[in-house]
């Protein structure tokens, strides 16, 4: 730390204070965890790197302008929205340390960091669930094939479906667990051993 606020270090004369101010920058670091404060160096090294590159930049502080421009950069080279979040915060970070104007807290840029988000999330695709109908296909696909693995996949989506049942119950039901019967299945429960229940596939 040898910008901003920081600078004093060099300017402070009396001994005792300069030790104190020494210490100052350690403890102002612990107010993160130590891997936050790793995250988020890094993403603020790369902002500066990036500003190397263009003689009119400044790399502390830059505007919000410029800024701008940066997150528009990562937009462009396809990185998440979640990296946005965090190169805006660790920006933030960095400026409020160094006692610096925080770009980040500009309109401007937090319209910048809105909008490239909502462009870079990605749509949340919702399962359909399984009807009636998709069962009925299945059955017609693979009741009268001769491959057990079809079979048993086939059925363990039958069972599954009549009883209620999650993934993690119906790869551990084994031929001794359930009965079938004329117009019902009965399972006995091995884990709880709370005794055989009943699913009734009547319609």
């Amino acid at each position: 730390m040898h910008v901003g606020r920081w600078t004093k270090f060099h300017k402070e004369k009396d001994k005792s204070l300069k030790e104190l101010l020494f210490q100052l920058p350690e403890i102002v670091l612990k107010s993160k965890a130590q891997n936050t404060v790793k995250k988020y160096n890094y993403a603020f090294r790369s902002c500066c790197k990036w500003c190397k590159n263009y003689d009119s930049l400044n790399n502390m502080p830059p505007t919000d302008y410029h800024f701008s421009l940066y997150l528009n950069y990562l937009m462009q080279n396809e990185c998440s929205s979640s990296k946005i979040e965090e190169v805006v915060y660790s920006i933030a970070w960095a400026h409020n340390i160094a006692g610096y104007n925080n770009p980040c807290a500009s309109e401007l840029v937090k319209n910048e960091a809105e909008g490239a988000k909502r462009q870079l999330s990605r749509l949340c695709s919702k399962k359909e669930p399984i009807t009636p109908e998709i069962l009925t296909q299945l059955v017609d696909r693979f009741g009268s094939t001769d491959n057990m693995l079809d079979k048993r996949i086939m059925t363990m989506c039958l069972i599954g479906n009549a009883g209620f049942l999650r993934f993690s119950k119906k790869v551990n039901i084994r031929a001794c667990d359930i009965q079938f019967q004329s117009t019902n299945i009965k399972e006995q429960d091995r884990q709880i051993q709370a005794g055989k229940l009943c699913y009734n596939c009547e319609n």
